[in-house]
Order: structure tokens, then sequence, then C-alpha cells
């Protein structure tokens, strides 16, 4: 028997090793019908799982494995790993713990631990685990940067510079590193060091291509600093050209989709599902183009001792997206207007259950993803009693501010300035739509009218949410909150004027991105 489990598993490792995934699960789980807790059949169709996109079923078996072998700490660490992955932090917070237990000078697990507790919103003691790390290996870059974005996001600036410095200084090529520090810290010349640096490590043939990349966007953020506009501008072209140059994507296809909506979300569609979804009103969705303003007015109202910000969510488009099947742009329309009520009512209840999940005591729960835009009508349709925000601010502004800014989110369309024009334009068509659809739904924020009249804007904001008056709102800027957003460095500041037109200083290189943008270039309608 034992023979034939060996001949087996062999076969079963040529079949994995050439890429014959169907083979070799067939014949992993013919070793475990033999041998039920073999292990390294169980790790290789873990493997395969994870590998499918089946992380938690992966977990599964490698937690078999593990309390088969409790004092293998290698088990135990790859356990740990797969249910961070697949977001289980509260398992992988108890796993990367088990693994220190066995082994206390892991550094590895400390990083992943730090990583769990930040992601489960225990920033203390996140920070206090990095630093566990960096006192195993002092020399540990890989701390040393996590840290410093775990700084950023929470606004300990200062921290987080010192943290990229450092970073720079142990791994002096880290590209990603300079494109860190650069966000947090204001270049003070042309004889900066760090400007320097980067214009060095840019003049190495051998660069990646994304190294290059996350160079450039450094570049143009230093030289923006020392007021050089040109070579700004000519930084984040090159740095928007190689990201571009990265993926496949044709603006044409979310313009369609734009389009489709408008003709299924019509005053009929709505007036036939009047008793669609559920009546709760915890939901503050916050939408607009990226850039427009979302962190700020997120952060303002978040600041209110009644209210949770939640950040960037993506939880609305995958309740959305879950009942559909073989989904395309052409049965979008159709698959939405066919759902029931009680298809709607499924989907409002798991997509509550999830926010809830993150504010259980919250009378409030802000969702800020700016593209939810898209979805506004499958929000009236599951929380015709939610509040609706729209930020909107200067079309070029925000244009430019995106091709400024390489997001951590797939955000396909905003390394073009023709086409971030084009869809600025379709997103504005888009709202009008809504506006009219769904009348006195949704509150309109200007960016520049919250720059110019704080407090009137914030009451506004404040009353919209039917929340009382609290000054907290005022003091955004100093609540203590994750920011995961390209705007945290703003968002912890006050309200600055200094975005404002900022496009006049580029104007003379913004040709495509106004024509793309047509009648709306330069205006709010």
């Amino acid at each position: 028997m034992a023979d034939d489990i060996a001949k087996t598993l062999q076969s079963a490792l040529a079949s994995h090793r050439a890429g014959e995934l169907a083979q070799a699960e067939r014949l992993y789980r013919e070793v475990l019908r033999q041998q039920p807790d073999h292990a390294q059949a169980l790790l290789l169709l873990a493997d395969i799982a994870q590998r499918s996109g089946h992380g938690d079923v992966a977990a599964d078996m490698v937690e078999k494995v593990w309390h088969n072998h409790p004092t293998n700490a290698d088990y135990c660490l790859h356990l740990a790993q797969l249910r961070l992955q697949s977001e289980r932090y509260r398992e992988a917070i108890t796993a990367f713990r088990n693994v220190l237990a066995l082994r206390p000078d892991s550094s590895e697990a400390c990083r992943g631990l730090a990583q769990a507790l930040q992601a489960s919103g225990d920033h203390k003691g996140a920070i206090t685990t990095y630093e566990r790390a960096l006192v195993i290996n002092d020399r540990d870059a890989t701390a040393v940067y996590a840290l410093g974005n775990l700084h950023m996001n929470i606004g300990n600036l200062e921290a987080a510079r010192h943290c990229f410095e450092r970073t720079l200084d142990l791994v002096p090529g880290y590209a990603r590193g300079y494109y860190a520090l650069a966000m947090v810290r204001r270049c003070r010349g042309r004889d900066d060091k760090y400007l320097q640096r980067i214009q060095q490590q840019l003049q190495h043939d051998a660069l990646t291509s994304e190294d290059r990349m996350l160079l450039s966007f450094a570049l143009g953020k230093a030289s923006e600093d020392i007021g050089d506009n040109d070579a700004a501008f000519a930084a984040w072209q090159q740095g928007n050209r190689l990201k571009r140059e990265s993926y496949q994507y044709a603006i044409s296809s979310d313009l369609e989709i734009f389009s489709r909506l408008q003709q299924t979300f019509s005053t009929e569609f709505f007036r036939q599902r009047a008793d669609y979804g559920s009546h709760e009103p915890t939901p503050v969705f916050i939408v607009g183009m990226p850039r427009s303003g979302t962190s700020l007015v997120e952060q303002i109202i978040a600041s209110h001792p009644l209210v949770y910000g939640a950040g960037e969510l993506g939880t609305l488009k995958q309740t959305i997206f879950a009942p559909l099947k073989q989904l395309s742009i052409t049965t979008l329309g159709p698959q939405l207007a066919a759902l029931s009520r009680i298809d709607v009512g499924l989907m409002a209840d798991m997509y509550l259950k999830q926010l809830r999940a993150l504010a259980p005591h919250a009378l409030r729960i802000t969702d800020k993803m700016p593209l939810n835009f898209v979805w506004l009508g499958m929000v009236q349709l599951m929380f015709p009693e939610a509040r609706i925000i729209h930020c909107r601010r200067d079309p070029v502004d925000v244009c430019l501010s995106c091709f400024k800014q390489l997001f951590d989110e797939d955000l396909l369309f905003a390394y073009d300035l023709d086409e971030l024009g084009q869809y600025c334009h379709g997103y504005q068509g888009l709202m009008k739509h809504w506006h009219q659809v769904m009348p006195g739904r949704i509150l309109d924020v200007q960016y520049e009218d919250v720059v110019d009249d704080l407090e009137g804007q914030a009451r506004r904001l404040i009353d919209h949410c039917g929340l009382p008056w609290d000054d907290a709102c005022l003091a955004f800027h100093q609540a203590e909150r994750s920011v995961i957003t390209a705007s945290v460095a703003q968002v912890r500041q006050p309200v600055y004027r200094s975005s404002l037109q900022r496009w006049r200083q580029y104007e003379s290189h913004l040709g495509p991105l106004q024509q793309a943008l047509g009648l709306f270039a330069g205006s709010d309608e």
C-alpha cells in the first residue's frame, strides 16, 4: 500500500509541475482516499485550491495538517498566511500568535500578525507588533516599510517619513520606497538629496518597467514641490505611459455600461419597484470622481461621534454582482431589471451584515468608494432611505489630480488624459441621469464650497445625514482613524486652498484632456 501511495504521489507531482492541475488534484485525492491525513498530499492539494481562487478551502486543508502536527511552526505559518489572504483576520491573528508561541523570533510571523491586526482596525497593536519584528531584526526592510505605511494611514506623517527614509537606507534601490517617501515629504530644492537619488535611480538602464513607473511618479511629486511644473508633468507623463502599457482597457466599455444603466433605471423602473429594499437608514454613500473630495467629506462626517467611517469598501459592487450570472455589458441591464423584491431584499441584508460587522453600534456608517456613483440605481433600490452624497469638483482639477496619482486600486481610465476626460464626461452624464430619476435623493457638495465655507458645508452634510450638529466635525484633521486613500496626507491637514484651480499651472499640457471633456472643461456642469 505504501508503494502504491508513493507512486500515485509521484505521478501527481509530475502533473502538478506540468500545470495539469485537474489530473494532479485527482491523484492527490486518490492518495487521501487511502491515507486521509497524508500531509504532503493535503498541502499540495491546498496549493491547487489556492491557485484556483479557493483560499478558504486551501486554509482548511492546511489547518488539518497543522492539527496533526501541532508543533510544526511552518505549517501554522502557512495557515496564518492563507487566512490573512482570505481576509479572515481574526483567524489569521490566532494562527500568527500560535506561530510566535512556537517560534518567538519569527520576524515573518510578526509582520503577518501586524498586517492582520492593522486590517482588523487594531492600529496600536499593529505598530507594537511591527516594532517587535524590528527588535528581532532591525534590518527587516519589509517591516520598516510596512510600519511606514501604517503610520501614513493613521496620520503620523513624520513617523512615516522616518520609516521610509530608513527603508531606503536599507534598500537604496527600492523604487516603491521613493514613491512612498515623496507622498509624505516635501522636496526642499534642486539639491535635495532624495530628488537627486530619484534622478540617479532613473538613469539605470536595468530598471524594470514597474520601478521606472514608481520613480517617475515620485519625480513628478518632487519636481512639483520645487515649482518645476514642466519637469513634473513630463515625469507624470512617463509614469502614466508606463502604467497604461501594463494592461488592456477600452474606455468604450465603461461608457457603454453608463449608457445601458441609464436605459434600465428610468423613472418608471423605480415607480414599479417602490416597495423594494430595506428602510434601514444606516448607510451613507459618498460618491464622485476619484480626487473630488470624497475623503475630505467622509473625514468631516466620520468625526461625528455617532458615525463610523468605513472608507472605500468594495462591498456594494460585490453584493450587486453576486446573484448575476454570465455577466456581460449587454446582459447587465436585463439582469438587474429581472431582480425580484426578494432578491433585492437579500442583497440589502447581505450588504448591511458586512457593514454592521465593522461598527455594530454606529448610527451611521459611511462607504466612500467613489465609483459607487455607477451603482446609485441599485442603492436606491436596495436602500431607499440611505443618504447619498455626491462630491463635485472642477473637472479639469479632478482629472489632473488623478493623472498625478498612482492609485492602489485598478482605476484603468486614470492613466491617459484622453481616457480620463472621456470617463469624466460620461460620469457627469450618468450623475445628471440619477438626479433626474431620483429627485431629491442626492446631496451635491462642491469641493470648492467646502474650502470657502467649511462650517456651512459641514452643517449641510451632518443635517443631510439626519444627525445633530457636533463641533468635532470641524476638527476632522485631528480625528484618529485610518485613511486608506490617495488623499491621506491632505485629510490630515485643515482645509487648504492650494488645490483650487491647480490645473492652470499645467494648462499648456492639458489640450487632450480639455478636448475630451468638451463643454465640461473648466466648469461644473
